[in-house]
């Protein structure tokens, strides 16, 4: 993936339709041709995944973990003390198909190191019953309470949150399950709801959801200009990455692009003999708009004038020494 390769953000806005209706492990794994021991051990192709389900972004962060997992089981195989988190239900023939809920990252990365040649065997899988007593919106809440790996991005995170509210879950409720403040559930579901051009800048790591965040609220329809220009001059600037210091409202930017004409037009009134035909609360603004500004050019006048050196001084010479 290069710099200018799309980012998919397609799999955020997914709701899993899946109707889960759990089934018996022990069933599952062995019709799988698993074997067991504190846990399941089963073929690669007894294994599903749930459409919809996963909320992982295939950023060139995401895709160079999973290159190093991958790396990491053609070494040592697949950790047996790292199984992947599964759940067992019926599908839509009567049969029961085991599932993935957590291990995507490295179920990709075993995909990965097969077909670079890599023969590493049976999969090590949970199945508890506690699991199995889940419903979609418990397992979609395990994506991170329950995540095992590599922890979920704020974008991805944000996923799950609008998931649940999709789900017709309350923010005091999901605030409840996942451990945070209401606050950082409405941050969250914010976030969900940018504007792609936003996600994907988070997304390839332009921007912190932070800097959106505060952009989205201090700016709102506009923070994609905001944002966008604020990368421009980053980028101007030889950075990578966009902050605080690079936002200038537009309206700041037109107003300083403009700002020499407008003084000049403003002080061309003040001095044209009709100035005096205006309504008094227009004369009052030019005049009171004229004076702040004499007043601090005046003020930047003497900051100058101080930090000239005094004839004479030799620290004043030393410091403009130009040879």
């Amino acid at each position: 993936m290069t710099s200018n390769d799309t980012i998919n953000l397609k799999n955020l806005d997914q709701i899993p339709t899946i109707r889960l209706a759990s089934s018996s492990t022990r069933e599952a794994a062995k019709a799988a041709g698993g074997t067991s021991r504190d846990f399941w051990n089963v073929p690669r192709s007894s294994l599903h995944t749930m459409p919809g389900f996963n909320v992982r972004i295939r950023t060139q962060s995401y895709i160079a973990h999973v290159r190093w997992l991958a790396d990491q089981m053609k070494a040592e195989g697949f950790k047996q003390d790292k199984p992947l988190t599964c759940y067992v239900s019926k599908g839509d023939s009567a049969e029961s198909l085991i599932f993935v809920t957590d291990g995507h990252s490295r179920l990709e990365a075993y995909d990965l190191a097969s077909s670079e040649g890599a023969d590493l065997g049976l999969i090590p899988i949970v199945i508890s019953k506690e699991q199995q007593t889940q419903s979609i919106e418990d397992l979609t809440v395990g994506l991170v309470t329950s995540n095992s790996g590599r922890p979920l991005e704020s974008l991805e995170k944000a996923a799950v949150f609008k998931r649940l509210v999709n789900f017709r879950w309350t923010e005091g409720q999901i605030a409840a399950r996942l451990g945070c403040t209401s606050q950082h559930v409405r941050d969250m579901l914010l976030l969900a709801s940018a504007d792609p051009q936003i996600r994907d800048m988070i997304a390839r790591g332009d921007i912190s959801p932070t800097t959106a965040l505060s952009t989205m609220k201090q700016h709102g329809v506009k923070a994609v200009e905001v944002l966008t220009e604020a990368m421009s001059q980053a980028k101007a600037q030889g950075r990578q990455k966009a902050t605080g210091r690079h936002m200038v409202d537009p309206m700041i930017r037109i107003a300083r692009r403009h700002a020499p004409t407008l003084l000049k037009t403003f002080k061309s009134i003040q001095s044209d003999p009709g100035f005096v035909n205006l309504a008094p609360e227009t004369r009052s603004a030019l005049e009171e708009l004229l004076n702040q500004i004499a007043t601090s050019e005046k003020s930047s006048s003497k900051k100058a004038a101080k930090q000239l050196p005094a004839e004479g001084d030799p620290k004043g010479q030393e410091t403009l020494d130009l040879t």
